[in-house]
């Protein structure tokens, strides 16, 4: 019996070896575009949850409290990126976390509109990212 002659081509395997130095090379445009959205996923469920005044005798509607909430600028330290979810209106604590009646004899609950939302998204957050990877890797292996 003799020995057969083997071919390969390995060209394809130096595009995928490429395709996945890239991928790292860009790892930290990732990791910002997937902040970016989780703290859109954050804000759009904290504002969706945030309610509005209404004044039934004035011909008015609320709004400056959903309206008020604004994401923050990315940093990265020591490896940790962080966004904030912000709102600068004043009273945006009192209707987060409750507060006493204007006599103070009573207690008014908290919406927990960001603290309920973040929760949410924690719950999720293996899933999204995975997602996120998911979509890059097929670029890498179509």
């Amino acid at each position: 019996m003799g020995i057969g002659k083997t071919t390969c081509n390995i060209n394809e395997l130096k595009d995928l070896k490429k395709q996945l130095e890239n991928i790292i090379n860009e790892k930290d445009e990732i990791l910002v575009s997937l902040t970016n959205e989780i703290a859109g996923r954050l804000w759009s469920k904290t504002r969706k949850r945030t309610p509005v005044g209404n004044y039934p005798n004035k011909k008015k509607h609320g709004g400056t409290l959903r309206r008020g909430w604004t994401v923050g600028e990315i940093s990265v330290n020591n490896g940790v990126y962080t966004v904030e979810i912000i709102n600068n209106v004043h009273y945006a604590p009192y209707v987060e976390y409750g507060h006493r009646t204007r006599n103070h004899t009573g207690w008014v609950k908290g919406q927990f509109m960001l603290t309920i939302s973040e929760q949410e998204i924690n719950q999720n957050l293996e899933k999204i990212i995975n997602m996120k990877l998911n979509k890059i890797l097929k670029d890498v292996f179509k």
